[in-house]
């Protein structure tokens, strides 16, 4: 009966010692590494990167009981990110804003982390265009064949990580059998479905065809003007590869009023081809006229 009541003196001792002990951490002052949830705000619209870090580590010194209440508390680190510069290609986390309540009295000393982000805007880039030929036979018909591309180059949008390594877009593969078509165009395959290309094809014409020229009736004149025109159509005259203007419609072109050089009520035109192997040789009308407002009494 007397070794019973030694063993629970001697837990209750050890109990009461770590009871103590717990106390004196409580009120000693430490100096401890924590986490805390990062909540970043005025983030720039055109910052798309998914990979900032949600939790970020501090140096904290306080007394063991405020340590601990800021360990169960929800405090969140804040990051204004307006204050970093998106063209700069990374930025260090930093001076974050922690809002501490007046029962919590501990210091933040630093951030434990040496947290360096990359800048990750949305963006618009050209790159080449590269010919994917399903074998070298494949390769010598085409350009024996004659063969070129409309364009070597294509604009591509996306993310800054994704189409910074991103040197060519391939078209697809380019078969005996495809050319023997004689296809006017090859579409283009995008590297990741993250990535914009602003044209899924590219145009194929022969190099040593001769050009020609096509009339193009009824092109709309693009305006958003608040008065009454006349007429609101024009005819355009181009020049260029015969199966290029074979595609060409009156939606490619931009025809627009020119306000600025308004004359007596006549009001010359601007307009372009979207397609820049095409060129254009004349046009008709070179103006339109402004309609008078009706005599209202």
């Amino acid at each position: 009966m007397k070794f019973k009541n030694d063993v629970y003196l001697i837990l209750l001792s050890f109990f009461l010692a770590f009871v103590i002990w717990i106390q004196f951490q409580l009120l000693k002052e430490q100096t401890v590494i924590i986490s805390l949830p990062v909540h970043y705000y005025n983030l720039p619209t055109e910052y798309t990167n998914s990979e900032l870090p949600y939790k970020i580590t501090f140096k904290v010194v306080g007394k063991g009981y405020d340590i601990l209440k800021l360990k169960l508390s929800n405090i969140q680190a804040k990051y204004d990110v307006s204050k970093v510069s998106m063209h700069a290609p990374e930025f260090e986390l930093k001076n974050f804003n922690i809002e501490l309540p007046q029962s919590i009295n501990v210091l933040f000393i630093e951030s434990y982390d040496d947290e360096r982000v990359k800048s990750d805007t949305y963006q618009s880039v050209f790159v080449g265009i590269e010919l994917d030929f399903a074998n070298n036979e494949t390769r010598d018909l085409f350009y024996d064949m004659n063969y070129k591309l409309e364009t070597d180059k294509i604009e591509i949008k996306g993310y800054s990580n994704l189409i910074n390594n991103i040197t060519s877009i391939k078209t697809e593969s380019i078969t005996k059998s495809l050319l023997k078509k004689h296809v006017s165009e090859l579409n283009l395959i995008s590297p990741s479905k993250k990535i914009e290309l602003t044209k899924t094809t590219v145009k194929l014409f022969h190099a040593n065809e001769t050009k020609s020229t096509r009339l193009i009736f009824n092109v709309p004149i693009q305006h958003d003007a608040e008065f009454e025109f006349f007429p609101r159509e024009i005819t355009v005259r181009v020049m260029g590869n015969i199966d290029l203007l074979r595609s060409i419609t009156k939606d490619s072109f931009n025809a627009t009023l020119n306000l600025n050089a308004e004359k007596q009520n006549l009001i010359p035109l601007n307009v372009s081809v979207y397609d820049n192997n095409i060129e254009i040789i004349d046009f008709s009308p070179k103006s339109v006229s402004r309609k008078a407002k009706p005599d209202v009494r």
